[in-house]
């Protein structure tokens, strides 16, 4: 069972594209898959080089869709690059519940349902978005290996 701690986080500005949805695990893989295409591609033309690893913010969740901004830690120079798809963002800052998912996409949901555990238990609530860090590369990683910081804002 993973940690799960409280913690306070900055925010970091990321270039990023924004998607709506269905919340289907194969029809956001493919939608994250097309976003990360457009975004090297973009990084690539315009020699921006991430200084961390991609995250996504998942902004609303309803109706069986979901809006994210997917999208790459980049430095104060590269912000100024950025253009239509591309735009800027900061990942959100404040108190959040964080912990860290090993193993399969697929499996994030439980780890999602320990953090919600943990909300209730603490008597907390929800307070912006929840985002990921996706920590190392599912293309070069095995999948009981992938690593996927999970922060969720509380209040």
């Amino acid at each position: 069972m993973p940690e799960i701690t409280l913690e306070t986080v900055d925010s970091r500005p990321i270039l990023a594209v924004t998607r709506k949805t269905s919340m289907a695990g194969s029809e956001i893989a493919a939608a994250m898959q097309a976003d990360f295409e457009t975004l090297g591609k973009f990084m690539a033309a315009n020699a921006i080089h991430p200084i961390g690893p991609p995250v996504a913010i998942y902004t609303d969740m309803e109706g069986g869709q979901v809006t994210y901004e997917l999208g790459f830690p980049v430095g104060p120079e590269d912000l100024r690059k950025a253009q239509d798809p591309v735009h800027t963002l900061h990942t959100p800052a404040g108190k959040v519940l964080k912990t860290t998912h090993i193993g399969s996409y697929a499996q994030l949901e439980k780890t999602y349902d320990m953090i919600e555990q943990r909300i209730v238990r603490d008597g907390l609530r929800h307070d912006g978005p929840m985002w990921e860090v996706y920590v190392n590369d599912p293309d070069t990683s095995a999948e009981s290996d992938l690593l996927t910081e999970i922060f969720c804002r509380v209040a």
